[in-house]
């Protein structure tokens, strides 16, 4: 079943890459470049998934504020976020669970990691290879009290 797929990548040959690969699929692909442009972009355009970047050159918000923004919106807190990053640090990938993602993925990932974990995360299934969950956060991260989610 094709699938409207909006993804949030600053890198151009990475969006090139992930674009390709999942329009190859016959999926419909929506690319913004920034945060603040896949915020508008799914609340306009009811994608049924959105991969988003976790890191931005010169964007006035990261990937982990941007997922907390979409899920605190009533437009947008049902569409599943599948986070990306190249970031080697396990906590990343709690961080981005707390924030609303379904999972992770790391960057550089082949094409049947990204579909299984879309796929996962329509079905409201675990990601697969995430281990986020075996991860303590470390003592000078918690989650805030005002704000459901939000690690501080």
């Amino acid at each position: 079943m094709p699938l409207t797929i909006l993804v949030v990548e600053d890198e151009v040959s990475n969006m090139q890459i992930i674009r390709l690969s999942l329009q190859a699929l016959g999926h419909d692909v929506q690319c913004a470049f920034d945060p603040e442009s896949g915020i508008r972009m799914a609340r306009d355009g009811d994608p049924d998934v959105i991969l988003m970047d976790m890191m931005f050159k010169g964007a006035d918000i990261d990937g982990l504020e941007a997922i907390r923004r979409l899920k605190a919106d009533p437009a947008t807190a049902e569409i599943p976020i599948v986070a990306q990053t190249a970031a080697v640090l396990d906590f990343t990938e709690r961080c981005a669970v707390l924030a609303g993602a379904a999972g992770i993925i790391h960057k550089p990932f082949r094409r049947r990691q990204l579909v299984a974990a879309i796929e996962a995360a329509i079905a409201g299934e675990p990601i697969p290879d995430v281990a986020w969950h075996l991860v303590p956060m470390p003592a000078h991260v918690r989650s805030s009290p005002t704000v459901p989610g939000r690690v501080t």
